[in-house]
C-alpha cells in the first residue's frame, strides 16, 4: 500500500489531499491520517455530501478583478471564478451569479452613449438586452444559432458556432 499526497497552492489558496492506495486503508502507519475524502468526481464532498465542484457559484465578473495577471483560458461554456480581486478557477457560465448564462455577444444592435467597457484577453463585451453594454464574458460562452449572423460570434479566437452546444468556439 502507498500513500498519495497530493498538495497545491493556487490563488492564494491552499490544499491538501491525502489519499491511500491498495486494499487496506486500516494498515495505514501510526500518526497517519487520511486528511479528505472525495466523491466519485474526485474533489472533496460538502456538508450535504454534493462535489465541491456542483456548489462552486459566484461572480465571474472581470470588471471586479483587479490583480495584474491574465485569465487562462476555460473550456468551451464556462467562465473563470472572482477569488478576492483575481482570478479563480473555471465554472460552467450558469453557476456565475453575475453573467448571463447564454449571453449575446452581437453588439451591432446597441445604441448606449456609454462607452463601450474594456475587457480582458479572450473576453468580449455583451449586449445587456437593454440597448446598452452588458458585461465582459469569455468568448467560448456567447450564445449563437447555427447560420446566424457572424455578428454574434465576434472573436477571432471562437467564430465558428457549435450547434450541438448554441455557443461560439474554434473551428474544428
Amino acid at each position: 500500500m502507498r500513500l498519495l499526497l497530493i498538495s497545491c497552492c493556487m490563488f492564494g489558496l491552499a490544499c491538501q489531499d491525502t489519499r491511500t492506495t491498495g486494499t487496506d486503508a486500516a494498515t495505514l502507519e501510526a500518526g497517519t491520517t487520511v486528511d479528505a475524502t472525495t466523491t466519485s468526481d474526485g474533489l472533496p464532498p460538502t456538508a450535504d455530501g454534493a462535489s465541491a465542484d456542483a456548489a462552486q457559484s459566484g461572480s465571474c465578473d472581470p470588471a471586479n478583478v483587479s490583480c495584474k495577471s491574465l485569465p487562462l483560458a476555460c473550456p468551451l461554456g464556462q467562465a473563470r471564478l472572482v477569488v478576492g480581486d483575481c482570478w479563480g478557477e473555471c465554472v460552467p457560465i450558469a453557476r456565475c451569479t453575475d453573467l448571463p448564462a447564454h449571453p449575446n455577444c452581437n453588439i451591432s444592435g446597441v445604441a448606449c452613449r456609454a462607452a463601450q467597457p474594456s475587457c480582458p484577453a479572450g473576453y468580449v463585451v455583451t449586449d445587456s438586452g437593454a440597448g446598452c453594454w452588458g458585461p465582459c464574458v469569455p468568448v467560448t460562452t456567447c450564445a449563437c444559432t447555427p447560420n446566424g449572423p457572424k455578428e454574434q460570434c465576434p472573436s477571432p479566437l471562437a467564430p465558428a458556432c457549435h450547434a450541438n452546444r448554441m455557443q461560439c468556439g474554434p473551428l474544428d
